[in-house]
């Protein structure tokens, strides 16, 4: 029996722009090593800037639409949390709202966070999850 290799999961929002830029060069220029590589767009779909059309250089992507608020937040971090999937490896977090699913559900990965700028609610994802901004 083969045990599937740990995975490097990117979560980020599927905006165009720099975090989107710095992920894609992370996946891009990394070196030969026992990881599998993932990527995994969120989506709120009542935002308004231009969504990606390119692919990472990842074994799987995968866009997680959501549409926060009406929905609840709860609901939502449930299916983020299927979607990033639980395994043995590293989430690599680049916004808040899987820094919000990690303190509720276990994924099986060390999380390492991403402060791509100074703002609140990388300080306090509760914060951001209520809308407090």
């Amino acid at each position: 029996m083969s045990i599937a290799p740990p995975e490097v999961v990117y979560v980020l929002p599927d905006k165009v722009g720099g975090i989107f830029s710095y992920v894609d060069n992370l996946l891009s220029h990394r070196g030969a090593d026992e990881f599998q590589y993932a990527a995994v767009l969120t989506d709120n779909v009542i935002d308004v800037e231009p969504r990606s059309r390119e692919e990472f250089s990842a074994a799987r992507t995968r866009r997680f639409p959501y549409s926060l608020p009406p929905e609840n937040i709860h609901a939502v971090l449930r299916r983020l949390a299927r979607v990033v999937g639980h395994a043995p490896g590293v989430m690599v977090a680049n916004d808040w709202i899987e820094l919000a699913m990690a303190t509720l559900h276990d994924t099986g990965r060390a999380v390492i966070a991403i402060a791509h700028m100074d703002v609140d609610y990388y300080y306090d994802p509760r914060r951001a999850a209520r809308g407090d901004d």
